[in-house]
């Protein structure tokens, strides 16, 4: 048996699970599988599917363009995300941590007056440009024909950025920069 066949055919026992998820046994699940996540391959993919999602809409984004746009095939998107829903939820999380990460919401120095200001800048910039308004638009009514897609959306985004945000609150509530009963609601209100 060749080294390469006895990796696509592993010999009975010798791992845990069958398929992509290969892993030995004992291993770490959560270290990641296989071989190193190619970076560049990786963000280039993220950034062509941004493009694609925001201004195609999902329904009209396809793994085919993006990997064209990307210069990779479809199977190392696959590899790397699993599918277009993965990829979408990827796409979404990525765009929302760099908005968290600009309004500095876990634990940045300053005056709760200013960060709050920056958080209301930071999020009509973002909510104003002409493709996430399109993008909005488009998956309003795709989550109309696909619940799950709008749930995934709320689930990687907006629902983590305002966790953050009532987070930052509440911090700032327990140092007495600010006066509410409830984080929750105040970032409803904010966010």
């Amino acid at each position: 048996r060749s080294f390469l066949s006895s990796l696509s055919h592993p010999r009975s026992g010798s791992r845990t699970r069958s398929g992509p998820q290969n892993r030995p046994a004992g291993d770490n699940p959560d270290k990641p599988l296989g071989r190193p996540v190619d970076t560049g391959k990786h963000d280039a993919i993220i950034e062509a599917a941004t493009r694609a999602f925001f201004s195609q809409g999902y329904s009209q984004a396809s793994i085919e363009g993006i990997a064209a746009d990307a210069g990779v095939s479809k199977v190392t998107i696959y590899n790397h995300f699993g599918g277009k829903s993965d990829l979408f939820k990827r796409v979404v999380e990525t765009r929302c941590e760099t908005i968290r990460q600009r309004l500095v919401v876990d634990g940045g120095d300053g005056p709760i007056r200013e960060r709050l200001s920056e958080f209301g800048r930071a999020m009509n910039e973002f909510l104003a440009r002409p493709e996430m308004v399109r993008f909005e638009i488009s998956l309003a009514a795709e989550a109309e024909r696909e619940p799950q897609l709008g749930e995934a959306f709320l689930d990687a985004g907006p629902r983590r950025l305002h966790a953050a945000l009532a987070g930052m609150l509440d911090r700032a509530r327990q140092r007495g920069d600010l006066q509410f009963d409830d984080a929750q609601l105040a970032a409803e209100h904010l966010g």
